[in-house]
């Protein structure tokens, strides 16, 4: 999703805030050392997070940094919102990446940061529980704005029928 908006010309910073298990660092290959955890410490300044994704010049990045011993803590920081507020004057499109929902509470203390949350379902992957679990935690109001997103649909496993029967005609009285 980031990619598309990025070759739609508009400027994207993913930021990976899955500080528990980063991964996206790791994937486009970008050095985690300086991240966001460190900045949140008050051991990093705010102009050397964010980096250049390497993948397109209208993507960057700002990665986890390393694992901290009190993720929720510093997740909760008013620090972390001040942030987000200022880097939306510099992009068109902030998308925070999460620990998957439920499994751990970071993503309902980061609710307060999004305009949208978006629920991503691997088909034939995601167990039901998880889209149960995410819908009940909407009506609860722990994560609002939500939206779902399927990815990977096999399109060629899908059949798409319309017809009118064997029959089709019309009757006048």
């Amino acid at each position: 999703m980031a990619m598309s908006l990025a070759l739609l010309d508009k400027k994207v910073l993913i930021v990976e805030l899955d500080i528990r298990k980063p991964k996206l660092s790791d994937y486009l290959g970008i050095d985690n050392k300086k991240g966001i955890t460190l900045y949140l410490s008050g051991n990093l300044n705010k102009e050397e997070l964010v980096k250049p994704s390497g993948v397109h010049p209208n993507l960057s990045v700002i990665t986890a940094g390393s694992i901290p011993p009190n993720p929720n803590e510093l997740l909760a920081k008013p620090l972390l919102d001040e942030l987000i507020s200022d880097l939306r004057r510099d992009f068109d499109f902030i998308i925070i990446d999460t620990a998957p929902v439920g499994v751990v509470s970071d993503s309902f203390l980061l609710n307060r940061l999004a305009d949208v949350n978006l629920y991503v379902i691997r088909a034939d992957y995601t167990p039901k529980k998880f889209i149960e679990d995410a819908a009940r935690y909407y009506k609860e109001d722990k994560l609002t704005r939500m939206y779902f997103v399927l990815n990977s649909v096999n399109m060629n496993a899908i059949a798409y029928r319309y017809g009118y029967g064997k029959k089709y005609g019309y009757g006048y009285a």
